[in-house]
Formats: C-alpha cells, sequence, structure tokens
C-alpha cells in the first residue's frame, strides 16, 4: 500500500497499529467499490465512515488535556 504522507508523518505511520487500521479500512473501501461497481476513487466516503463506526474502529486521536487540568 502506498501512503502519501511527508517524512515526519511516516514516523508514526511505522507503527503496527497504524498499519492494521489503513489495512482495514483499505480492505472495507474496496468491498464498498465491488458492491456499489464504482472505482476506489468513488467510494461514498460517508458509506465507509459509517463502516469504520459499525467495525468500532476509532478515528480521531485523543486530545491533550489543557495546561494546569487533568485529566
Amino acid at each position: 500500500m502506498c501512503v502519501p504522507a511527508s517524512h515526519i508523518a511516516m514516523t508514526s505511520g511505522r507503527m503496527e497499529p497504524v498499519w492494521t487500521l489503513l489495512g482495514e479500512s483499505a480492505g472495507v473501501g474496496a468491498s464498498i467499490a465491488i458492491t456499489d461497481n464504482v472505482p476506489v476513487q468513488k467510494v461514498d466516503c460517508g458509506k465507509l465512515g459509517s463502516s469504520m463506526i459499525e467495525l468500532k474502529q476509532k478515528r480521531s486521536r485523543r486530545t491533550r488535556p489543557e495546561r494546569g487540568r487533568s485529566a
């Protein structure tokens, strides 16, 4: 899989959990493309996002607490 990212972004992308999530997303996207008979570039992002939520994939990162406040 080719991931368009800067050299800085690739540093965190080397972690196995990231690749696992990317692989799962790519597989689900490919499945939607086949089912809907569209190229992968035309997959409905909303449909893909809903599928990822159904699979309980975390799609956002944890935010840091504000300074002076505990988590």
